[in-house]
């Protein structure tokens, strides 16, 4: 355990059944055993949870710790990452998965790289595997037809923070963080629901971020999600993250509403729809009024359906139905209400 670089936290609860498939994937990383360490925090779980760890102690180099009783989700986070300090970590929730071999490439990026604080990675979001509603979550915005699949795509920071203004970005699903800078992110214990888009987003200011355009890892969504039992109660949560990204930016001089102007500027027709959308959905309303007095005059016009008479909102509305997969996202997001 002395020579790991890498800590796994998973907190879990009466998740065996995905427990068990946690730890399988987490059998094939590309690393020795000794390079990585899986911290499992168990919330007084009442099903089989303790008799999966033990049958993985002979391939994993494990960490178990069970508390007396359930203290919240939360508070499980926080004892799964003191009972290890590797400078590395990721943190996995028990029904999700890391792609193979994750672990491994990362930890080759981000010792290569030497200003790296954070191996960054696209995930796929499904219920099951093949479920036909399976969506693709990440998107490299400066990137184009010469971006590399196999060499790391290194985020400009003001890139990564505009991307962070509109939703998380890429996924905490398969992402490592550099221990080091994230005990300097403070703005995500503020937060239930959207913690991980407030530190993926500050974890910038400390160093680059890096990638490798690849799956990363499976984000399994379904109803046993917390998210999805909270996110009427903390989806309020989206606008004060939002805030929170303008008010760093404006403090480290980060020109993000620029950013998107120049990147609608650039972008074709499709997407210069989904990114409106995107950010009239989530920019406050003064953000968006000065993100468009930056667009040139002709980009600066309602819309067909505005002209018409129909009102904004349901304009907006209107135009997400016609897009299935933009309409997956709206169903999605906290802010629909």
């Amino acid at each position: 355990m002395t020579e790991s670089k890498i800590d796994v936290f998973i907190p879990t609860y009466n998740r065996a059944h995905f427990l068990t498939q946690a730890l399988d994937c987490l059998c094939d990383q590309g690393l020795p055993r000794g390079k990585y360490v899986v911290v499992i925090s168990d919330n007084c779980s009442e099903d089989d949870t303790p008799a999966v760890v033990e049958e993985y102690r002979d391939r994993l180099e494990i960490v178990y710790h069970r508390n007396e009783k359930n203290i919240g989700g939360r508070a499980n986070w926080d004892i799964a990452m003191g009972l290890s300090e590797s400078p590395y970590f990721v943190w996995l929730p028990d029904d999700d998965l890391l792609a193979p071999g994750q672990l491994g490439r990362a930890l080759s990026v981000l010792e290569t790289h030497d200003n790296a604080v954070l191996f960054a990675t696209m995930a796929v979001l499904q219920q099951w595997p093949g479920h036909p509603d399976s969506l693709l979550h990440g998107q490299f915005l400066k990137a184009d037809a010469q971006t590399s699949y196999s060499e790391p795509y290194v985020w400009d920071r003001t890139e990564w923070l505009a991307l962070a203004l509109v939703t998380t970005p890429l996924s905490l699903i398969g992402s490592v963080f550099q221990r080091s800078a994230f005990d300097r992110c403070e703005l995500w214990r503020r937060y239930q629901m959207w913690a991980d888009r407030s530190f993926l987003a500050e974890m910038a200011l400390y160093g680059d971020v890096v990638s490798l355009p690849w799956i990363g890892g499976y984000y399994r969504t379904g109803e046993h999600q917390t998210n999805h039992q909270q996110s009427e109660i903390y989806g309020y949560e989206f606008d004060l993250v939002t805030q929170d990204i303008l008010a760093l930016c404006k403090e480290w001089n980060l020109p993000v509403i620029e950013f998107w102007a120049d990147q609608l500027r650039r972008s074709t027709y499709p997407q210069k729809e989904k990114y409106s959308v995107m950010l009239k959905r989530t920019l406050p309303p003064a953000a968006y009024q000065e993100l468009k007095e930056v667009l040139p005059p002709e980009m600066r016009g309602t819309g067909r359906l505005e002209r018409w008479g129909v009102p904004e909102s349901i304009a907006d509305l209107l135009r997400t139905v016609r897009h299935p997969v933009r309409m997956r996202e709206w169903k999605r997001s906290p802010l629909r209400w």
